[in-house]
């Protein structure tokens, strides 16, 4: 019986050996992928919404009856753009800039830069106060709009407006939707650092 107990245990020796190196070999795997591969954590630590006036305001009949005037659309094309509305998840008190209710629309470089400090002006302001920051604190701004690239850029415009520092990093990002907040923030999955990762490592 003690040498079937011997034999079984010289029988287990290889197969201890191999289950140890195994584990090791688990651990640098387990080690690199957390503590080398990870990204950095990015914490979104406030932010702010414009709470736009009401005479912005622009409700299904009035954007109905400025698009039959405007653009001179028959009653076929009316009905579905009513479709459309209700069902597209807007809200009667859904706003439009100014420079939109008038018939026509003015829609000029000087009405849309108007429509930018509007909005974009107080919402900065906002965000300062809350993160208790001065422009020249911060290191990079990223400005994101669908439709509208001036010259000079929109992140420009708030860099110049509030004498932010000559070297903060500044990015204007146009034409590709709300995705696009997406993309640039994060890292690219490729190697590339995150635009947000400006002060280095820990």
């Amino acid at each position: 019986m003690e040498q079937l107990f011997k034999l079984n245990q010289d029988n287990l020796q290889p197969l201890l050996f191999l289950a140890s190196i195994f584990a090791i070999f688990l651990l640098i795997i387990v080690f690199k992928t957390y503590f080398i591969s990870s990204s950095p954590s990015i914490y979104l630590v406030d932010y702010s919404c414009l709470k736009l006036p009401n005479y912005w305001r622009a409700p299904f009949s009035s954007f109905i009856e400025h698009s039959r005037i405007v653009h001179s659309l028959d009653q076929e094309s009316l009905d579905f753009m009513s479709k459309v509305l209700v069902s597209s998840g807007q809200s009667q008190r859904a706003h439009l800039p100014p420079a939109l209710h008038y018939i026509p629309p003015r829609s000029t470089h000087e009405e849309a830069i108007q429509e930018t400090q509007t909005v974009l002006f107080p919402v900065f302001e906002d965000l300062l106060s809350k993160t208790r920051l001065t422009p020249r604190e911060i290191d990079i701004i990223i400005v994101n709009c669908s439709g509208f690239c001036p010259s000079p850029s929109l992140s420009a415009i708030i860099v110049n407006q509030y004498s932010m520092r000559e070297d903060v990093k500044s990015f204007s990002v146009s034409g590709s939707g709300c995705s696009a907040n997406h993309g640039v923030c994060p890292e690219s999955g490729h190697g590339t650092p995150s635009l947000l990762d400006v002060g280095g490592p820990a």
